[in-house]
């Protein structure tokens, strides 16, 4: 009788053993689960904030190579619909929770605000170009496959030139104004693309309502400049009575 009291009593002991085992590892597992969820968690918002970060600074980066922005642009609307399901996934388990996590709640907003002001302003909310400086010459063209040039010469001395082609390409620099004629100076030497050196203002021929048009030259022995038709013109550049003999720019 005693030894089968004993072996009894001895399984129990087993079994207390067995059940604070698994206790222990249910308890592990849990903690476990919380981690992974608060990593994922913490992923998400990462994901989130350089998402916004990047889209908000397109303007900076956009224009430094027209190599990288195609290959960007994929990355970005990878990133963008993959957010998207990211969403519709928190949006389910909120539902399901009936909006008990706080932390869900807040990644919810989150998302949805990024991924409504990123369809809104693509390009960015906040525009960088104005905040370079005002505006006091715009001239621009479209040629063919829709492909537009800009050019923009502000208040403070600085210019920007953008041309929009597969691609979005930038240069920019400083200008000086001397009687007629700007004259361009580049920031960066190893700017590639079409620069030039000075621009005169003569009748566009490739506007249908005479406006003026801002004829940029590479240099004085270049016979075909190329036009742009001037959209605002605040320092009142006036056009030459023969802008594009050899006799005014071998003036200059």
């Amino acid at each position: 009788m005693e030894l089968c009291i004993s072996e009894f009593g001895n399984e129990l002991v087993g079994y207390q053993q067995n059940d604070e085992l698994i206790g222990l590892n249910l308890k592990a597992i849990s903690v476990y689960h919380i981690n992974i969820l608060k990593m994922k968690n913490k992923a998400i918002w990462i994901s989130i904030f350089a998402f916004f970060f990047v889209i908000q600074t397109a303007y900076y980066w956009e224009g430094k190579s027209r190599a990288i922005l195609i290959p960007a642009s994929l990355i970005l609307i990878f990133a963008y619909l993959t957010l998207l399901f990211v969403l519709s996934k928190q949006i389910i388990l909120l539902f399901k929770r009936k909006f008990s996590e706080k932390n869900r709640v807040f990644l919810v907003m989150a998302l949805t605000s990024v991924l409504i002001l990123t369809a809104y302003a693509p390009h960015g909310l906040i525009d960088f170009d104005q905040l370079e400086g005002k505006d006091i010459l715009i001239a621009g063209r479209e040629g063919s496959a829709n492909c537009t040039t800009t050019l923009k010469l502000k208040e403070n001395g600085k210019f920007s030139t953008t041309i929009v082609c597969f691609g979005i390409e930038r240069v920019s620099g400083k200008y000086h104004i001397k009687k007629d004629t700007v004259f361009f100076d580049y920031d960066n030497n190893k700017a590639t693309g079409e620069l030039y050196q000075f621009g005169l203002v003569d009748s566009c021929t490739l506007s249908w309502d005479k406006k003026d048009g801002l004829f940029l030259y590479k240099n004085k022995k270049d016979k075909s400049p190329n036009q742009l038709i001037i959209a605002l013109n605040e320092i009142k550049l006036e056009r030459q009575e023969k802008p594009n003999s050899i006799k005014s720019i071998d003036q200059l």
